[in-house]
């Protein structure tokens, strides 16, 4: 085989693949996400007293099988239900928004734009009935008078079944059923069990009378609770078809319903096997998609090792080494996210099985970092790399790089510590995510390495000509250091110092060279100076342009000075309910005080009147939106001589936006939907107050 076709077949899939692989790991990664948060409130359940599913008696209580069935699901879960009658039916009272739920209603795609459905929890069969014997030829005669309940889903199937017929239509199932017996009606059309039911009450008029039904081909309707489309009501909708999930595996709800009908076919449980059988299907379909994107990944990155093998004999060990290393990378995670699903599947509980399903995400996480690495090493060795340029914070990617190795680092015991050296632009112009890209690896490799002591990042900046700079990043560990035979051949494709680091702490040896090709894309180096036994200090040099006003050294011998771990104060200006739930959850728990303000004239109000380490600030509010409000915040702090970080919270995610909001006096913005961790990144680790000082 040549290499022009071998390249040809290689390296255009890898793209491809490697999305795609993403993509599935994503769709597997949402599985481990849990219920959202209910309100504390309570919510309006409506009925039309349709006896024997929802109605309330004498005392006031619901009854039913349904209404039993989920007024317990509601005892489960713990949420308030208020039972109200609504005559005028489910649609009108939902549509009105007069009631909140209802218990039980045939799923519609028409009514969708206004009305949330459930998962159907219950189908049901029609049949005909009629007083003796009824000639069936006579459907579709324009003399067949078929007598219904007056509900939208029995009077339609009517319309649909009998086109040409008469539709009698009665307030109850009763009226309807003795209308058929007092000649006033040829037959009736009712569901099955409402049949047997009726069957064995004789309505009034039908004592004595022969009943005969028929089965014409009736399709079966899904019945499914239904709500109004507010987030917090359809939120309560499916936690309580959840738990009804949850009552079907356990049988109580076979129990309530066979109290109400032995005639009972067992309906609900073959949706329930249904539903389960066909979570079961998807999960197993995504996960041998992924096995399939993730063998021909391995397969084509195994070519491209094969054309470099022809291309450069003298590499043929570090390239087996290689395949060995990568091989196990592929093949680890792969293993973890295989057997953590299996075992959630079979889990006996919903917390176990989120714990396995914690396991698997963690794993396709490790799978996503090696995917990444393989597509900036495919484009960077078909040369369709491209750097973005935009005008950044000099600190910013070394506290979100710290932000990112700070947990590992502390399960080690190790401290990260940053200073400027030197006077250092506050903003320059160059690509951030590369940067930031490039700190994360060699920090991962301090942390990594480093057993004990101390890593440290020290800023600074040389000037070369009119605003053209050489920003400088060291990044300092107390490891074990490099030996000098080996320091330049870490920095080669598929190379690591020895054959045992990688058995040892694993990797591809792709980190480095990946790192060192993009600053030398930035018009930088990146090298190493190490003893052996007393670390390595890895420098970072790139060319970036100077943008506006230079910060002042921040020494290092504060402790309170350019750590990596702090407790801060915030001020979050959000309107949406769910997104301030996410935001609140999220940094409270991580330590913060976070202060609510509902939209942009509060967030002013409370900046002028309180002291903030930073403010996130949502983009589109009511009264006055983040942008408007940032500029006054701006403008309160001229002469004062402090500065607030403010952080977009957006959707917007276009270049030309976070341009607008640079331009409005924000410093970073955050992309919804976002990561616990880039919301963390955006607020920790900045230099306090007091070492902000600022000079022309």
């Amino acid at each position: 085989m040549s290499d022009i076709p071998l390249r040809q077949h290689a390296e255009a899939p890898v793209w491809r693949l490697a999305a795609a692989t993403a993509t599935c790991l994503a769709m597997l990664a949402m599985a481990a996400c849990g219920n959202q948060p209910l309100k504390k409130r309570v919510y309006v359940i409506g009925t039309d007293n349709t006896y024997p599913y929802h109605f309330l008696n004498d005392r006031g209580e619901v009854s039913g099988m349904i209404g039993e069935i989920v007024a317990e699901a509601a005892r489960r879960s713990g949420l308030q239900l208020e039972w109200q009658v609504h005559r005028d039916g489910p649609q009108a009272a939902l549509r009105a928004r007069r009631v909140d739920l209802w218990p039980l209603l045939a799923v519609r795609s028409e009514a969708r734009p206004v009305i949330h459905f459930t998962r159907p929890y219950l189908s049901n069969t029609f049949v005909t009935v009629a007083t003796g014997p009824w000639s069936v030829p006579q459907i579709g005669g324009h003399q067949l008078r078929v007598a219904v309940v007056e509900l939208p889903l029995i009077t339609g199937l009517a319309t649909e079944t009998f086109p040409n017929a008469e539709i009698v239509r009665r307030k109850s199932r009763e009226a309807a059923f003795s209308a058929v017996c007092d000649g006033e009606a040829d037959l009736l059309l009712v569901e099955a069990r409402a049949a047997q039911y009726l069957a064995l009450v004789r309505p009034v008029g039908c004592a004595g009378k022969v009943l005969t039904t028929y089965g014409p081909d009736l399709p079966a309707k899904h019945l499914a609770m239904a709500s109004t489309i507010d987030p917090d009501v359809v939120a309560a909708a499916d936690h309580l078809r959840a738990e009804i999930d949850r009552m079907m595996g356990d049988g109580s709800m076979d129990r309530i319903l066979r109290q109400w009908n032995y005639f009972y076919g067992g309906e609900a449980a073959a949706l329930y096997r249904e539903a389960e059988a066909r979570s079961a299907n998807r999960v197993s379909m995504l996960l041998a998609g992924v096995l399939a994107m993730v063998s021909v990944l391995l397969f084509v990155l195994l070519l491209r090792v094969r054309r470099a093998q022809r291309a450069a004999m003298a590499a043929d060990s570090a390239k087996s080494l290689f395949v060995a290393n990568m091989s196990h990378e592929i093949r680890t995670p792969m293993n973890g996210i295989i057997g953590m699903i299996d075992l959630a599947r079979t889990a006996d509980s919903h917390i176990e099985a989120r714990e396995y399903l914690g396991a698997a995400q963690a794993s396709a996480d490790s799978l996503l970092i090696l995917l990444n690495d393989v597509l900036d090493f495919s484009k960077l060795e078909a040369g369709r790399l491209e750097l973005s340029a935009s005008v950044f914070q000099v600190t910013g990617p070394v506290r979100e790089a710290c932000a990112n190795m700070l947990p590992k680092a502390s399960e080690k015991g190790l401290e990260i510590t940053w200073r400027t050296d030197g006077e250092v632009p506050e903003w320059v112009e160059g690509d951030d995510s590369r940067i930031r890209q490039i700190l994360l690896n060699l920090l991962g490799n301090a942390v990594k390495f480093t057993e004990r002591g101390s890593i440290s990042i020290v800023i600074g900046a040389t000037e070369i000509e009119g605003n053209l700079i050489e920003l400088s990043y060291v990044v300092t560990d107390t490891g074990p250091g490099i030996p000098a035979s080996q320091q330049e051949l870490i920095f080669e494709v598929f190379r690591q110092g020895d054959g045992s680091t990688s058995r040892k702490h694993g990797g591809t040896g792709l980190g480095l060279s990946i790192s060192r090709n993009l600053a030398e894309l930035m018009g930088g180096r990146l090298s190493v100076q190490s003893e052996l036994g007393k670390g390595s200090a890895f420098q970072l040099r790139i060319r970036v342009r100077c943008r506006g006003q230079v910060l002042k050294p921040l020494p290092a011998e504060s402790d309170s000075r350019g750590h990596c771990a702090s407790a801060r104060r915030l001020l979050l200006a959000e309107d949406h309910p769910i997104n301030q739930k996410l935001a609140i959850t999220y940094l409270t728990r991580r330590g913060h005080t976070v202060v609510l303000a509902v939209n942009g004239a509060e967030a002013v109000d409370r900046a002028s009147r309180e002291t903030f380490d930073a403010i996130l600030m949502d983009v589109q509010m009511p009264e006055m939106d983040g942008l408007e409000a940032t500029r006054r915040i701006r403008e309160s702090e001229k002469g004062t001589g402090r500065r607030v970080r403010i952080v977009a919270m957006t959707a917007h995610a276009m270049k030309e936006d976070r341009e607008r909001f640079l331009a409005a006096g924000m410093d970073d913005c955050v992309i919804k939907p976002f990561k616990p961790g880039d919301l963390f990144r955006s607020v920790e680790y900045l230099p306090t107050a007091a070492d902000l000082q600022i000079s022309s």
